[in-house]
């Protein structure tokens, strides 16, 4: 029986992680829109499919790099601690939102 359970809490937990992914996509377009921009921007497809990379050259970006990776760890610590009742979706989603900011802030900025 505990199988089952915990069968059904991942179910559960994955149809969750997929309606907030979309809800967070449609939030997006809709502030696009209502901002008079453009809903998919050629900074949306160079994310997604350009080849865009940092340097990986001097050690200002590994100085970087350490901070972003210990800074996302106190993230998720700090996350746990806070939101663990809300259930395994939510968690996962916010810190997905949550890191990227961080590394698009520290790393890449």
């Amino acid at each position: 029986m505990q199988v089952l359970a915990k069968a059904g809490y991942l179910i559960w937990e994955t149809i969750n992680l997929g309606f907030i992914a979309l809800m967070t996509v449609a939030f997006i377009r809709t502030r696009r829109r209502l901002q008079g921009r453009p809903v998919f921007t050629e900074g949306d497809l160079e994310l997604f499919f350009g080849p865009r990379r940092p340097p990986v050259t001097g050690i200002r970006f590994w100085v970087r790099f350490a901070e972003t990776v210990v800074l996302c760890c106190l993230m998720a610590a700090t996350a746990l601690q806070l939101f663990d009742g809300l259930g395994a979706a939510l968690l996962t989603g916010m810190f997905l939102v949550a890191a990227m900011g961080v590394v698009k802030t520290i790393l890449l900025g």
